[in-house]
């Protein structure tokens, strides 16, 4: 009987650590002990009290050195790049957090997901559990629901640093722009644009109970949490701005439209009559359209400059067709909506019609977005994988 135990060649396991403690090595020797024969690590720019807890380099573990800190993101793309180009038989990745929160059983469980089905695999963290601090559930929940609504990804534990990749994603993968914590929600963003498929892995949920461990995350709440979602602000930014336009210059022509024709004459003059139930009143129309043209090109060029925009990517030829595409239906939704709104509810004036009509662009922001990011500002790029 053979008790030799098994191990997995075709499979790299890549930690990029920074400032790292015995935890460090207490994870390397976990990964070695279930087979890994392949292990990247990535020391950040550690201080130089840190270093004695990286390995010297030997046939399982190669360290990789920045000279100075450049984030999670550069580490993981860096670790990438050298099994690219010095790991020809690698077939799968899979990136672990040396902080000792990832099991050695489960990064071989996830990485074996992704090696038999040739997907990529998350590992999906249980926040449900009581161990589980408050910050983490509701951040978790958070973010799950944004990257729902606005990405259509349905992904239960966005912030998992423990995922696996196929070989054939490594050049798409280094190509991902953000060199912090800000890169592994862009990954996410790119396996939607791209149509890479995914699946999710449970893993066991670690949270440290020592109050007095050390705190090895470097995750800094607010300022990594702003540039992880920055494009999310970004748009909605460039919406309100677009919003704010809309308003100003629909509001202005609906006021002076009451005072140059009168408000009875404004109420009664309409352009159309399909029933009691769907009138468009001139003024509604007359309003609509230059507002909207107007807030709609200031919309696009920042979109196109300011919040779609990639310095690894450029955006596919014919936006500004897509764009208007998109803004044309959107345009003739709201005056729908708006208009029949407006008559089943007996809305008239400008004061009402402005509360409308941003009611209206609240609930259209969000199918706006995802159709703007996966379609109108879409990458040359396309893969169809």
């Amino acid at each position: 009987m053979n008790n030799t135990p098994k191990t997995y060649p075709q499979i790299a396991a890549v930690i990029p650590s920074l400032d790292p403690d015995r935890k460090l090595r207490e994870t390397l020797d976990s990964l070695i002990e279930v087979g890994f024969r392949h292990i990247i690590v990535v020391n950040d720019g550690s201080s130089k009290e840190n270093l004695k807890y990286f390995p010297e380099n030997n046939d399982v573990v190669n360290v990789l050195h920045h000279e100075k800190n450049l984030g999670k993101g550069a580490a993981l793309k860096n670790a990438f790049a050298y099994i690219r180009e010095n790991l020809p038989d690698i077939k799968s990745i899979v990136t672990v957090d040396g902080d000792g929160q990832h099991r050695s059983q489960d990064a071989l469980k996830v990485a074996l997901n992704t090696h038999e089905k040739g997907i990529v695999s998350l590992g999906g963290r249980d926040f449900s559990q009581p161990h589980v601090p408050t910050r983490s559930k509701i951040g978790n929940k958070s973010t799950s629901l944004a990257f729902l609504i606005l990405f259509g990804l349905k992904i239960n534990d966005t912030q998992t640093g423990l995922r696996a990749f196929p070989h054939t994603l490594l050049e798409q993968l280094c190509m991902v722009e953000g060199e912090r914590f800000e890169y592994e929600t862009n990954q996410l963003l790119e396996f939607k644009k791209f149509r890479v498929k995914y699946e999710q892995v449970i893993i066991e949920t670690v949270y440290s109970q020592d109050a007095d461990a050390p705190h090895t995350s470097h995750f800094r709440t607010f300022y990594d949490a702003f540039r992880i979602f920055k494009v999310i602000f970004k748009f909605v930014m460039s919406s309100v701005l677009a919003l704010f336009l809309d308003v100003v210059l629909f509001t202005l022509i609906v006021f002076l439209a009451d005072i140059i024709y009168g408000k009875e004459a404004v109420n009664n003059s309409v352009l159309f009559h399909a029933g009691e139930a769907f009138k468009v009143k001139t003024v509604w129309l007359i309003a609509f359209v230059p507002a909207r043209l107007v807030s709609s090109f200031v919309n696009y060029l920042i979109n196109l400059k300011v919040v779609f925009a990639n310095k690894n990517k450029r955006i596919a030829p014919g936006a500004i067709y897509r764009y208007y595409t998109l803004a044309a239906c959107i345009l003739i939704l709201t005056m729908i909506v708006f208009n029949v709104t407006a008559e089943l509810l007996g809305i008239r004036g400008a004061f009402l019609g402005t509360l409308l009509n941003v009611a209206i662009q609240g609930l259209i922001f969000f199918a706006s977005f995802r159709f703007q990011h996966n379609w109108v500002y879409k990458s040359k790029q396309e893969n169809p994988r």
